[in-house]
């Protein structure tokens, strides 16, 4: 049996880093302005919402995610860094990281992946080379260019398999992952999960 509390930590294995940028992107509010709807930041900043077509809810800037509240609970004990974190069944989740670094500050897709390769070997006491890459491939979400990187790490004897998108825009980094725990392979169920997740994100830039 999975023991739960160690979910949290098994959920930031792939963070790029927990600072401070990342929980600056939460949404904390709404509110009006001059008759428009605004978005409120945890940051102190806000912004014009972005018109959404049905249910979608912001979880952070540029980001929006619009799955049904019945196939993708957003859970409540997330790690902080994490712009939002849901369930979508006793053993697969979705959750989603973004920080305020992108290409105008020198960031690039090698390097969010050494980073992800990183924290994944951390997690498991590996050598970054170490860690089982299952796949590697080019994406492209709502016109952004990105890779999805997919790979197996073990923590306190728990296999857990990620399948991380990483997106980068000229202010953002973000990465989108669904990871299944008890999971040794990315099998299709996953790879399908992992596609009707990134099916009901909206990325802007």
């Amino acid at each position: 049996m999975i023991d739960f509390k160690y979910l949290g930590r098994i959920a930031a294995i792939a963070l790029i880093c927990a600072s401070g940028t990342v929980s600056a992107q939460e949404v904390v509010g709404t509110a009006v302005v001059e008759g428009e709807k605004v978005t409120l930041f945890a940051d102190g900043t806000w912004e014009y919402a972005t018109p959404t077509v049905g249910d979608c809810k912001v979880v952070a800037r540029n980001l929006s995610f619009c799955g049904s509240p019945r196939e993708w609970s957003r859970t409540s004990n997330a790690p902080a860094q994490l712009a939002a974190q849901y369930k979508h069944s006793g053993s697969e989740f979705g959750q989603m990281l973004v920080e305020d670094i992108g290409l105008d500050q020198g960031m690039n897709l090698k390097l969010m992946r050494d980073a992800a390769l990183h924290h994944a070997g951390q997690a498991s006491g590996q050598a970054p080379e170490d860690v089982l890459v299952l796949a590697d491939d080019p994406i492209k979400v709502d016109g952004i260019d990105g890779a999805t990187l997919a790979y197996l790490v073990e923590f306190r004897g728990t296999k857990v398999v990620f399948a991380n998108t990483l997106l980068l825009t000229k202010e953002q980094t973000m990465q989108l992952q669904t990871y299944v725990v008890g999971a040794d392979r990315y099998s299709d169920k996953h790879q399908t999960l992992h596609a009707e997740f990134l099916d009901q994100i909206e990325v802007g830039q």
